[in-house]
């Protein structure tokens, strides 16, 4: 367990920031919204307490995208830094919130974080039928390295 906590604002005079929790930082107002988020975006969420637990078994991070000024969770990315690489176990963006580029910015925030920090390279895994991340994380300067045939529930 960690008590890195740390927020930044994304870039000045941006209307959000990004905070980065480790299991005894994030507080339990921000994980029932981070589950929120995740029970609206994913068929099969991991639930606040498979969240919390993942938080509290690894070195998992979870980043956050506030909305200021009331510190409005808008997306959240739960991550793992594992020596010189990050994976990153899921990352979503409020329903209401889509389509404004806040994933993108969670996204370039987090991995400027793990490059900062001396990590190389970073996995993740998405259903190839989500043509929406897919178009983010190829933005990203991601790409495929395999291919797990019938892996995620259908």
């Amino acid at each position: 367990m960690t008590s890195d906590s740390d927020q930044r604002r994304v870039t000045a005079g941006s209307p959000f920031s990004v905070a980065i929790h480790g299991a005894d930082t994030l507080p339990p107002a921000q994980l029932a919204a981070v589950a929120a988020i995740e029970a609206s975006c994913f068929d099969h969420p991991w639930g606040a307490s498979g969240l919390g637990a993942t938080l509290a078994s690894s070195e998992a991070k979870m980043a956050l995208l506030l909305a200021e000024p009331a510190q409005a969770v808008a997306a959240y990315c739960l991550y793992q830094r594992i020596l010189d690489e990050i994976e990153i176990f899921q990352l979503a963006t409020a329903p209401s919130q889509q389509r404004q580029g806040l994933g993108r910015r969670l996204l370039d925030a987090v991995l400027a974080r793990a490059a900062g920090e001396g990590c190389q390279a970073a996995f993740l895994e998405v259903r190839r039928s989500n043509l929406a991340a897919c178009a983010l994380y190829t933005g990203a300067g991601f790409a495929a390295a395999g291919v797990r045939r019938s892996y995620y529930p259908v």
